[in-house]
Formats: C-alpha cells, sequence, structure tokens
C-alpha cells in the first residue's frame, strides 16, 4: 500500500483526505492493521491501482497474517497486500 500512495504522489494525509478518513487510520494500515476490503477499494481508487485479493495453495511462501498491531508484515516478502 505504501508503494501504491508513493506511486500516486499523495503523503498520509492527502490520502486520508481522499478517503474520508485521518491521517492516523493509514499509519495504522501501513504499521501491519488489516483494514476492511470496503477501505481497500477506496484507497485502491483514490491511488489509482488495482485492488487484488488472493489466496494460495498450504503450501504457498505466504502461511500466516501479520496479528493487528504487530511488526510482523516487515518480515513479509513484499507486497503482502497484491498491488493495492
Amino acid at each position: 500500500m505504501i508503494e501504491a500512495r508513493v506511486r500516486a504522489g499523495l503523503s498520509q494525509a492527502a490520502l486520508a483526505k481522499k478517503i474520508g478518513t485521518k491521517q492516523p487510520a493509514i499509519a495504522r494500515i501501513e504499521g501491519g492493521k488489516l483494514p476492511s476490503t470496503a477501505t481497500l477499494q477506496r484507497i485502491a481508487k483514490a491511488t489509482g491501482s488495482r485492488l487484488r485479493i488472493a489466496f494460495g495453495s498450504a503450501g504457498a511462501e505466504r502461511t500466516a497474517w501479520p496479528r493487528f498491531g504487530s511488526t510482523q508484515h516487515k518480515n513479509l516478502p513484499r507486497p503482502w497486500f497484491d498491488e493495492i
């Protein structure tokens, strides 16, 4: 998501304004909090990106999602959200 925001030339505050939320909410999402699908759709639209949510097989490279509030997402292959 960070890559999509930066590619769109948006600060966290500018993205927040475009999707009707506040900057701290964007920071939490970028920090690992999993947003709702509706929020992901708004972010994709605001950044001119395509939202793609996919499930892999049990043997896929990524087998677990980061816990809410954790920093585990930093160790996952990028992007852990497929280009939103």
